[in-house]
């Protein structure tokens, strides 16, 4: 199917099915057929993270009762334009293919578990019913924020292997904040050699870092759900 759009694989990021199946009937052999879209997110050519996207249509026609295989109709043109590639600044976890779905996915697991707990006293003062959801979060905070640091961490600097340094810089932010509150203590507990000296030469910091906890864990849980729905939206191969 690939030779209908490009000469090769290479030349698409993505196809994606972009409508249900359309029946109708011939005029003038009355036959039935029905027809679907597909929209294909071709390859970025020039770096600029901006690909071009453009709609198909197939038909498939019934003989005998039977839908028979699809055939190229031709170009729709609507939906039709351009779109920030998977590895932009909202779609990226900081990498490419498996890895940074992968690393995306993890992101928005860590905002969200660390956000609830961090910032669960004020989450509670504003819906009751929450705790019901930190509840089972309480005896993991630890590890769960030291998840966190690392994750966001390990995103940030898939980032800048790729090139793409701003990729989910907001959620990497709130990532690494989230781990510090959460697992600073475990870390330190843990930490020997200059890891140790750094944590002790910048314990105000981490103490400044620790009063916000409220704010920072509320922020990281926004951040986690709105990169949920902005950097979900992705083509599948």
């Amino acid at each position: 199917m690939l030779k209908i759009f490009v000469d090769s694989k290479q030349e698409i990021t993505g196809i994606v099915v972009t409508s249900d199946w359309h029946k109708g009937i011939y005029r003038d052999s009355k036959l039935p057929y029905r027809k679907i879209n597909c929209t294909v997110l071709y390859a970025d050519t020039d770096g600029d993270d901006v690909s071009r996207y453009l709609t198909h249509v197939f038909i498939s026609d019934s003989i005998n009762e039977e839908w028979q295989p699809l055939k190229y109709k031709g170009i729709v043109g609507h939906p039709e334009g351009w779109a920030k590639s998977a590895k932009g600044s909202l779609g990226g976890g900081g990498g490419k293919g498996i890895i940074g779905s992968l690393v995306w996915l993890l992101l928005v697991i860590v905002n969200i578990a660390a956000g609830l707990i961090a910032g669960q006293d004020l989450l509670k003062s504003k819906v009751a019913a929450i705790e019901k959801v930190i509840a089972p979060l309480q005896p993991f905070s630890a590890l769960i924020g030291v998840s966190a640091l690392g994750v966001g961490l390990l995103s940030f600097i898939l980032s800048v292997l790729s090139l793409h340094i701003l990729a989910g810089i907001i959620p990497q932010l709130t990532a690494v904040a989230l781990g510090l509150v959460l697992g600073s203590e475990v870390i330190k507990g843990k930490a020997t050699g200059k890891l140790k000296e750094a944590m002790v030469k910048h314990e105000a910091h981490l103490q400044q870092v620790n009063t916000r906890s409220q704010l920072i864990g509320v922020a990281g849980l926004v951040v986690g759900v709105l990169y949920l729905f902005l950097g979900g939206a992705r083509y599948v191969i």
